[in-house]
Order: structure tokens, then sequence, then C-alpha cells
């Protein structure tokens, strides 16, 4: 997986992984029902910085965009640089406390931009200070109404923005970079994590050096 690749190719090893990812999150397929009972509410965290989150959000955006065509948002919720809206190309206004107070729009879709480079909506999150309020709680609850699958990108865990989403997060997921963690390192940063009430539905193995089997991503999702 390329770092500043917003592409996935049907036919290689990474189209194979994210089709791995996908039939997780859409598991309720199976059922024969077309939408989940509810919106699903993905995020997308790793260890540290610059282990692909906002690459790995940008073409699971994709990927799940050509399955289910305008069900999916995105929201660069990252302490730090914007790296999800550049990627995306997005003239997207920060959403501040301050915004917050202001009127919302009728319709909060309003308060997404579409991306140039890549045509999905996205909000972006200024700070953690945005997310614990009341406001956002009330936004959040008019997405989930318009869009099916809600993909977040929280950054790395340095920062309390990954934990303040697991009151919304229906899954969430952990980005690796392969090159930089091990075994035993993930176990301990699983356990960390449920100690800090997050649980772990899955890890995405980023920036292989080798082509994962399937039967490793079933294991891991």
């Amino acid at each position: 997986m390329q770092k500043n690749s917003i592409t996935v190719k049907s036919n290689d090893p990474v189209s194979g992984a994210y089709a791995q990812i996908r039939s997780r999150i859409l598991a309720w397929r199976a059922t024969g029902t077309e939408t989940p009972p509810s919106a699903m509410v993905v995020v997308l965290a790793s260890r540290r910085v610059g282990e692909g989150v906002s690459t790995v959000c940008a073409e699971l955006g994709q990927s799940l965009q050509a399955e289910l065509g305008d069900g999916i948002m995105l929201v660069d919720s990252a302490s730090g640089p914007a790296d999800l809206v550049t990627m995306l190309d997005a003239d997207c206004r920060p959403l501040t406390l301050e915004r917050l107070q202001e009127p919302l729009p009728a319709d909060v879709r309003q308060l997404a931009a579409r991306g140039r480079a890549l045509a999905l909506p996205v909000v972006r999150v200024a700070n953690s200070a945005t997310l614990e309020s009341a406001t956002w709680s009330t936004v959040v609850a008019q997405l989930c109404r318009h869009y099916t699958i809600i993909l977040v990108d929280a950054g790395a865990l340095h920062s309390n923005v990954p934990h303040l989403w697991g009151r919304w997060a229906t899954h969430s997921l952990l980005v690796i970079d392969t090159a930089l963690t091990s075994v035993m390192e993930l176990e301990r940063l699983r356990a960390e994590m449920t100690g800090f009430g997050v649980k772990l539905h899955g890890a995405i193995l980023n920036k292989k050096a080798f082509h994962v089997p399937a039967a490793i991503y079933r294991h891991l999702l």
C-alpha cells in the first residue's frame, strides 16, 4: 500500500485485503437486508503518527463507495495536520467549538465538503473540544440518519481523540505499520485499549513488505 495513493486496483493484494475488511463491515448484508439496522461508525486509529491511518481511511472509503454508492462519509478527526482532507482535495472548513455554537443548517450534510481527488463527503473536526460538546453528539446523530457508514480518521492513540470517538464507534480498527510493530507490542496495545474501554474489532496491516494470506486477515478482523 503506497502512502500517498488513494487508488485501489481490483486485482492486487491490497484490494484483496480490503475485500476482507469489507466483508466484516458489511456482514449485515448476509441477512438479505440492503441497509444495516442503524448507521455504522468505523473509527480507525494507530499506535503512533505516520502509520497510514489517513491513507487507509481514504482507500477503505473508496472501496466501500464502489459497493454502497453514496452511503459513505469520512471524518478527518486526527489531531495535527488535516491529512485526509488534503488527500481528498476537499475545501473543508474545520468544525470548531465556536462554529458549533452557531445555528446549524437544517441539513447537517451541508457541513461536509466533497473531495475533488476522491468524490466522498468529508467533515473536518478541529479538536477534542468539538467532540466533547453536546452539539457534536447532535451532529453525529443527524449524520447517522443520512449515511450508512461513517469512516473516522482518529489519528494516533497518543491523543484522546480515538478514546472520545469510542462513545459512537460501532467498529474500532487499529492501523498497524508492520515494519514498526511486533506481535508482542500489538497484544500489549490491545490490552491497553481494552483497559481504556475501547473494544478493538480488528487490525489493518499497512505498509506490508509481503503479501498477507486471507486467513490471517480473517483472524485479525
